[in-house]
């Protein structure tokens, strides 16, 4: 959802919903947290000292966005006019349409670890709408829009890599393998391309923080 309220296209207020509401019938809720699991009697051992036997257990993991891993990024990110944000943050991704919507032409650099992330093609999402929103609006020719991955790749799974290639060489955007980005200045980006550290005047920066 929120790629979609960076490019302008969904309301943020949408995002969330009570979890009680969208349980479904005959779902037994327990609002507690898992602290401890003993996989050999089949118990889960919650916050508040309740003990809860199972089965079978799916377990879904929260993930912590560290953007102190990059210098200068918590900076940017905290000032408004400053061109950088990023999608994987409630804080953040209204922020990113502010960007794209005020966009009027320079350098678009959107980025994605070399560390990887939950969602590989989050900023490849984010890059293609901003890319039609401003065709839509007459502004793309205006913009130099780049993708740089630290990937070596432009998808880790070479069959969607083949066909993204593509799709990004049709809207005529630049890709760049094994650039990392790994700090952020005033005067722009610094990226880490394997062969040396490489600095980049931006306009706009959309980027995936790194992992613990």
């Amino acid at each position: 959802m929120f790629p979609l309220v960076a490019a302008g296209i969904q309301q943020y207020g949408r995002c969330g919903r009570p979890t009680k509401s969208v349980l479904p019938r005959h779902v037994r809720w327990l609002d507690d947290s898992a602290e401890d699991f003993d996989p050999c009697n089949g118990i889960v051992h919650t916050k508040t000292g309740h003990k809860i036997l199972y089965k079978y257990m799916v377990i879904a993991v929260g993930l912590k966005n560290d953007y102190n891993k990059i210098p200068g990024l918590v900076q940017a990110l905290n000032y408004h006019n400053s061109g950088v944000s990023t999608i994987y943050s409630p804080a953040h991704c209204v922020k990113t349409w502010y960007c794209i919507s005020r966009f009027k032409g320079g350098h678009a650099i959107f980025t994605f670890p070399r560390s990887g992330s939950k969602c590989s093609g989050a900023a490849q999402k984010i890059m293609y709408l901003a890319d039609d929103y401003w065709r839509q609006h007459n502004t793309r020719h205006l913009a130099n829009i780049t993708y740089n991955t630290g990937g070596n790749a432009i998808f880790g799974v070479a069959k969607y890599a083949e066909a993204l290639c593509k799709v990004a060489g049709c809207r005529n955007i630049t890709v760049n393998c094994g650039s990392d980005l790994v700090q952020v200045t005033e005067e722009g980006a610094v990226f880490d391309d394997q062969a040396g550290k490489v600095d980049k005047l931006i306009f706009l920066l959309y980027f995936l923080y790194k992992w613990d």
